[in-house]
């Protein structure tokens, strides 16, 4: 199996697994592969009706965008030490923080890094992250009934956030 798939695989598990922990779910989650070569993953979300650019969402937001790297360099064995190695993701945290001052910025970063790294890494949740990297690696696809009944195996509890 290419590296790259792998890597994507525990990247949109990061992603879909913090989304339900936060309280919303996802519609699938996707591998497109072409060639024995990874064009991209993709989590396509389902955010409940909930307004995801509101103010009161923001900390959910942040957590299910920090969950695709946090999940890729928790695999990788490196660090998430700041936005900059964050990627895309990381490019679209820093737009929605862009009214807070740079010192506010960086503390709501590192505690969010620090915070869905600890979500990822329970035992319950890593145990789930592991089945839906195995599911999406095999189907290349996870529908949302698949997903659901994979988190309920592993007995992931949601946070509260309303």
């Amino acid at each position: 199996m290419d590296k790259n798939v792998i890597i994507a695989a525990h990247h949109e598990a990061g992603h879909s697994l913090m989304a339900f922990i936060v309280g919303w779910s996802i519609d699938s989650i996707e591998l497109n592969i072409e060639n024995d070569t990874l064009l991209f993953g993709v989590t396509k979300y389902n955010f409940e009706g909930d307004e995801i650019d509101s103010l009161i969402n923001l900390n959910r937001r942040i957590l299910c965008l920090m969950g695709g790297p946090i999940a890729q360099a928790l695999y990788e064995n490196s660090s998430m030490i700041n936005i900059d190695t964050l990627g895309p993701d990381g490019e679209t945290i820093d737009i929605l923080l862009t009214n807070l001052t740079l010192q506010e910025k960086e503390y709501t970063i590192q505690r969010s890094i620090n915070s869905t790294a600890n979500f990822l890494n329970m035992n319950t949740n890593r145990n789930a992250r592991h089945l839906i990297v195995d599911r999406l690696i095999n189907d290349l696809t996870i529908s949302q009934t698949e997903f659901l009944d994979l988190v309920k195996a592993c007995n992931v509890r949601r946070m509260n956030f309303k």
